[in-house]
This record gives structure tokens, C-alpha cells and sequence, in this order.
């Protein structure tokens, strides 16, 4: 909870800033995929990720996140069981 009331707060200042605080948002939405992909919440984890990757000072980084949790949710889906 701590993680979206930090972006709840970017957000806020961010409306009031000329040149937003990117390095906070990407922490944060690190932070918060990293938490939901330990959650097994990869539909979430993908979310943050894929912002992370906008903001990214390392999107290659962000996309290797991407990828991984892809890959987790091709995984369990119920036509990978079939292949």
C-alpha cells in the first residue's frame, strides 16, 4: 500500500511540475511490479513494467521484466498446457 500512495502522491505533484520527477516514477513502478510479480500478480506486474519501461533510464532493462512475466503468463494460461 505504501508503494501506491507514493504514486498517488507523484501523480499529485507531478500536475503541479513543469519537468515531473521521472527517476521517482520509475522507483516507484519498480517497486510496485516487483511486488505484484512476487504477489503472482502478473496482469498487474505487466502494468507497472510497461510504465517502468516509458520511463526507463535502461528500457532494454524494462523489457527484459516485460519479457519474463510474459512468458509467466503464457505459462499458465490454459492453452500452453495443450502445446
Amino acid at each position: 500500500r505504501l508503494y501506491e500512495l507514493s504514486m498517488q502522491k507523484w501523480r499529485l505533484e507531478a500536475e503541479q511540475s513543469p519537468e515531473p520527477d521521472t527517476m521517482a516514477l520509475a522507483q516507484i513502478v519498480g517497486r510496485l511490479g516487483r511486488m505484484h510479480e512476487g504477489l503472482e500478480e502478473y496482469d498487474a506486474a505487466l502494468h507497472y513494467y510497461k510504465l517502468l519501461k516509458s520511463v526507463a533510464v535502461n528500457p532494454e532493462g524494462a523489457q527484459r521484466l516485460i519479457d519474463s512475466v510474459e512468458q509467466r503468463l503464457a505459462e499458465e494460461s490454459p492453452d500452453s498446457s495443450a502445446l
